[in-house]
């Protein structure tokens, strides 16, 4: 039973990082505009001039104190 929760739960995520990363691709090469298509509203990437991760968003934490050491243990695990 463990076995089959666990591989659905890795299957989901990789779905799941296989659309983020189609997105940007989508988004980086412009693929909307070369194919004659349109994303919705709420889509980030629009195009090759966006950034996944802008200033503020890279910049908001670094002045906590817990930050860098929740990042390292991120990172380890």
């Amino acid at each position: 039973m463990l076995k089959g929760v666990n591989r659905v739960l890795l299957g989901l995520l990789g779905l799941g990082l296989f659309a983020l990363g189609g997105g940007v691709l989508l988004g980086g090469l412009d693929l909307q505009r070369h194919w004659g298509f349109g994303v919705p509203g709420w889509w980030p990437f629009r195009g090759p001039d966006d950034v996944v991760l802008g200033t503020e968003g890279r910049t908001r934490w670094r002045e906590e104190g817990w930050w860098w050491p929740t990042v390292i243990a991120v990172l380890a695990v």
